[in-house]
């Protein structure tokens, strides 16, 4: 007969213990992994003593690995969620942070954000501070802090995102995408804070599955401090270019990036973000076998401005979402698209610094097969002062609101064919200045 835990706040557990838990709870719940093997055969409800500081009592008295936390709002299947735990702690498979979402179908036309995430496993090892009384009350703040924290640390070896209760899906053949890597390139454009690339790189680094070359090109004087030895497994892969002049933005160097080089597929990066541990075979995996041009990811934002992670889902069919007039149908930094596409699509305009990403997609809509695929496999972090939140170019600034305005309006003409392509604002524009894109 299953123990039933009475619907409080902590849990003590040794791992096998776990299927003898009842999850059927209505109030947030956390779970204290102990790996103690005299704890063997106790299960511990120890949230009797509300005045106690119980999770920081319990962690002094046991040997304690792992916090769990399910927020009540999460709604999660307590079966499926039992099994995924289960499955996770006997394989060992688990990283030291997992985020736990629950899982929606994706929406048909526009992005959708579905919240902030709460629930999550975490390594005692990599929780800084003391637990409060109050610790727990903010689940959405504690599961930002444990995160942003841990990202930002020189041992984050990456997190693992996981939707409970997504269906099962076909295993990836490994050796037939290994080689498509081999004919891959990732280019990431560089200005500003070489602490916030050191986070990208640092986990780029510590990818097993990763593209043959990496493009890194600074629009800055950032390269003469840029310590390339920090980062012993990509040494080979990457290479270094700067902007001549300096200051003019991400798309002359993604651009020339993409002409130049003899590879089949590009990935986009941000300096300032993180692929996951899965990403490149994933998404090469299903932009082949969808037989697809151009293919994105849902997105997960690390807000550093409202201190919480948020769930953006993207539709499937982005050329659907298109016709139907929904114009954010992809995180453009979580593309990978082929070469041979983004030359028959002409390139991104490049005679400003910022919003002719959206232009490009909207161009390429005409020319390309988009899609988007069901898994969560790059984070942003949404910052301060960055090129979308800046007060001269943020994504609500008058300049950028006008120039999507624009293209919207026209991208409706040429799908009704009142309009040709070339004539329109979605044309491409290109710099009117003398540009070197430099191999240092």
């Amino acid at each position: 007969m299953a123990l039933k835990v009475d619907p409080v706040l902590l849990i003590i557990s040794p791992i096998h213990q776990l299927k003898n838990i009842n999850l059927e709870f209505g109030f947030d719940l956390i779970i204290l992994i102990s790996k103690d093997s005299e704890d063997n055969n106790i299960i511990y409800n120890l949230i009797q003593h509300h005045e106690a500081n119980f999770v920081q009592l319990a962690i002094t008295k046991y040997k304690i690995s792992d916090l769990v936390v399910i927020a009540k709002q999460d709604k999660f299947d307590p079966h499926i969620l039992k099994k995924d735990l289960l499955q996770m702690y006997e394989n060992n498979t688990h990283p030291p942070l997992a985020l736990l979402i629950p899982y929606r179908q994706v929406p048909v036309y526009s992005y959708r954000e579905d919240g902030a995430v709460c629930s999550f496993i975490a390594s005692l090892s990599i929780i800084d501070f003391k637990f409060e009384p109050n610790t727990f009350r903010r689940l959405d703040k504690l599961c930002y802090s444990i995160a942003y924290s841990y990202l930002n640390s020189a041992s984050s070896k990456n997190i693992e995102i996981i939707q409970v209760g997504k269906p099962m899906q076909k295993d990836i053949e490994i050796n037939e995408n290994i080689a498509k890597l081999a004919k891959s390139l990732i280019v990431i454009p560089q200005k500003g804070s070489l602490n916030l690339l050191n986070r990208c790189l640092t986990h780029l680094n510590r990818i097993k599955y990763i593209p043959a070359f990496i493009n890194l090109c600074f629009d800055d004087q950032g390269f003469k401090r840029f310590k390339k030895d920090a980062y012993c497994n990509l040494l080979s892969l990457l290479n270094i270019y700067k902007n001549t002049p300096t200051n003019v933005g991400p798309y002359l160097s993604r651009h020339y990036s993409i002409i130049n080089t003899e590879n089949e597929y590009i990935f986009f990066q941000d300096a300032d973000d993180v692929s996951l541990e899965s990403r490149f075979l994933k998404q090469i995996n299903e932009l082949t076998s969808r037989n697809l041009d151009m293919i994105g990811s849902h997105e997960l934002r690390i807000d550093q401005i409202k201190k919480k992670i948020l769930i953006f889902r993207f539709p499937l069919d982005a050329n659907k979402s298109l016709d139907a007039n929904q114009f954010h149908p992809l995180f453009h930094p979580t593309a990978l698209i082929t070469k041979k596409a983004y030359m028959l699509s002409g390139g991104f305009s490049t005679d400003r610094r910022f919003g002719y990403d959206s232009q490009f997609l909207l161009r390429a809509h005409f020319k390309m097969k988009i899609g988007n695929i069901d898994d969560f496999l790059y984070i942003r972090f949404k910052r301060p002062n960055s090129l979308t939140t800046h007060p001269k170019t943020k994504i609500e600034g008058n300049l950028r609101s006008f120039l999507i305005w624009r293209w919207n309006v026209d991208f409706r003409l040429v799908n009704e064919n009142k309009l040709d392509l070339k004539d329109s604002s979605l044309a491409i524009q290109k710099h009117r200045f003398k540009y070197n894109f430099i191999k240092i």
